[in-house]
């Protein structure tokens, strides 16, 4: 290995190392939190997602409609534009999370006015969605969608909400030609791409090369960057597998699949904090198709999330204290999360 790839190895461990550190002292405020705070976290989440739609119309929406593909495709070809241009991965998954968050909350509220509030929301932020023309958004656009068909009462309604939302995403898509949008041809030219061997297939190829890297050495490991590409894998489990092999990838593994169960019995047993689970799954989706464990502090915090609102529903369990459940939400006068008051 050169020299200067060990410096750069060495250099990218180093400030991984703060990402945990960081993740504890949020957990040590977390954990003095009550009830009270996930409903303020749902309804600044929602609140602060509708800011940027808004905002992403009036900085961006000229681009709308002029075939401007993606927003740092367009920021090439103007320097007003170039000097504030905001991430196309953060548009695109911040929008992606709103959305869900809001559709979710949207089958739990009875006001008219909150309703229409979370329907514009999730209509709005289409915008910095199409904007940042993500395919990776897209796949976890879908597994918000799966969370929140599941957190859903009844066979019915599931299935009624499965066959809307079936044909709500490829009308989303296909809306995104008119506007100006490449994000439907960049999911659809998948297999091309990877074919022609083009640049727009380099993510699927850094991942096979790095599985082939990883059985190189598949017990302790070898790098932190794949060694072709010299870039992280864009997948931290494949990161870590990479990095540490088996033997420091399995608590990695143990703690994801954990956080997973629990997330999944907040959705059964406290659906009022779904929105939780909907923040751990679109985050765990877009940390296994882009970035790296040094930028992967929305997963991390996600999963202390989770750990902390499951102990506090375990906590009132043994209490008597019940949470909203699927059966007790179809008689329920009082919404959880946002108030009707």
């Amino acid at each position: 290995m050169e020299p200067d790839r060990v410096l750069g190895t060495r250099e990218r461990g180093i400030s991984a190392c703060p990402v945990p550190l960081r993740c504890c002292l949020l957990q040590l405020k977390v954990t003095r939190l009550g009830h009270g705070a996930f409903r303020a976290y749902e309804a600044a989440l929602i609140s602060t997602g509708l800011l940027l739609a808004v905002l992403s119309i009036v900085y961006y929406g000229p681009l709308l409609g002029t075939d401007f593909i993606r927003i740092n495709y367009a920021a090439k070809t103007d320097l007003n534009l170039a000097e504030r241009t905001f991430s196309p991965l953060s548009l695109s998954y911040a929008s992606v999370l709103v959305i869900s968050v809001s559709m979710l909350r949207l089958f739990y509220v009875r006001r008219a006015t909150l309703r229409l509030f979370l329907a514009v929301t999730s209509v709005l932020s289409l915008v910095p969605f199409y904007l940042g023309a993500s395919r990776g958004s897209v796949v976890a656009l879908f597994a918000g969608f799966s969370v929140v068909v599941y957190a859903l009462p009844g066979i019915r309604l599931r299935l009624r909400l499965s066959l809307l939302l079936l044909a709500l995403l490829p009308a989303m898509l296909l809306l995104a030609a008119p506007l100006g949008s490449d994000v439907l041809r960049r999911v659809t030219s998948i297999s091309s791409d990877l074919n022609m061997m083009n640049a727009q297939a380099r993510r699927i190829l850094i991942w096979q090369d790095s599985l082939w890297q990883f059985w190189q050495d598949p017990l302790l490991g070898r790098y932190l960057n794949n060694h072709t590409y010299n870039y992280h894998p864009h997948n931290v489990l494949l990161e870590a597998l990479l990095a540490t092999g088996m033997v420091g990838a399995l608590p990695l593994f143990v703690l994801v699949a954990g956080v997973w169960r629990k997330a999944f019995q907040i959705i059964r047993w406290r659906p009022e904090w779904g929105f939780i689970s909907v923040v751990f799954v679109i985050s765990l989706v877009r940390h296994m198709l882009s970035g790296g464990i040094y930028n992967a502090s929305w997963l991390f915090v996600s999963m202390i999330m989770v750990i902390k609102s499951h102990a506090l529903m375990v906590e009132d369990e043994v209490s008597g204290v019940r949470g909203v459940n699927h059966l007790s939400l179809r008689n329920s006068s009082r919404e959880p999360g946002f108030h009707d008051s």
